[in-house]
This record gives structure tokens, C-alpha cells and sequence, in this order.
């Protein structure tokens, strides 16, 4: 579930530095991986059982997941119909997974200090 959240987070930037680069089919391909990665993160949430002490975090990260998807799709209406409505929509989700992020990361924080960890992975999601 992290895995593909740091997962997601990473194509939501990569996403918008493709559009920079001008690079739209590479754009399409990491809307659609973004889209298809948050909705695996969220499915995956619901296999984790009852945590207290991240009670919070996952309930943050669930909210950020399902964010993630609605950035992909819009994302993904923006390239296939050049919906400039989807593109304005798609960067206003994507301020407002901007604002999430240091939150979450500080409560990653504060649940590594107390002993998290995910081999092979920093705790820490990207911010767009």
C-alpha cells in the first residue's frame, strides 16, 4: 500500500513534467499508470486490518489515493479530448494534493520514529 502510494505520488509530478517537456505520450501512459496505481493503493488500504496507532495516516492516505485517481482521469480527459476544462481541473487537484502531502509526511514521520519501516524505501511521499 505505501509502495504504491510513493508510487503515485511520483507519477503525479512526472505527469506534469511531461506536459512541460511537451511529451504527451508519455504523459497519456503515466496518466493511465497513475489512475491504475492510486486505485490499487486504495484497494489495498482495505486489506490492512484495524491499526489505532495509524488510524489517521491511513485514513489520510486513502483520501490522497482516491485524489490521485481523480488527477489521472482528469489528466487522461485533458490528452484524448484537449479538454482545457480537464487540465485546469487535474492542476487544482493537484494543489490540493500539494497541501496533503506535508501532513502525511509528517505523520510518517512520527510513526517511523516509533519503530515503521518498509525496507528498501525512504517514508516519505513526493509533493508536487
Amino acid at each position: 500500500m505505501l509502495a504504491d502510494a510513493v508510487i503515485s505520488q511520483e507519477l503525479v509530478v512526472d505527469i506534469e513534467r511531461a506536459l512541460e517537456e511537451e511529451a504527451l505520450r508519455d504523459a497519456r501512459g503515466l496518466s493511465r499508470e497513475l489512475t491504475a496505481t492510486a486505485i490499487a493503493a486504495s484497494a489495498s488500504m482495505e486489506d490492512i486490518p484495524d491499526w489505532d496507532d495509524g488510524a489517521d495516516l491511513l485514513s489520510d492516505i486513502a483520501a490522497l489515493m482516491t485524489l490521485d485517481a481523480l488527477i489521472g482521469e482528469e489528466y487522461e480527459t485533458y490528452l484524448r479530448d484537449d479538454s482545457r476544462g480537464a487540465l485546469r481541473r487535474a492542476r487544482n487537484l493537484r494543489r490540493e494534493n500539494e497541501a496533503a502531502v506535508p501532513g502525511i509526511n509528517t505523520e510518517l514521520e512520527s510513526l517511523e520514529s516509533a519503530g515503521l519501516s518498509c525496507p528498501g524505501m525512504t517514508l516519505q511521499l513526493e509533493s508536487p
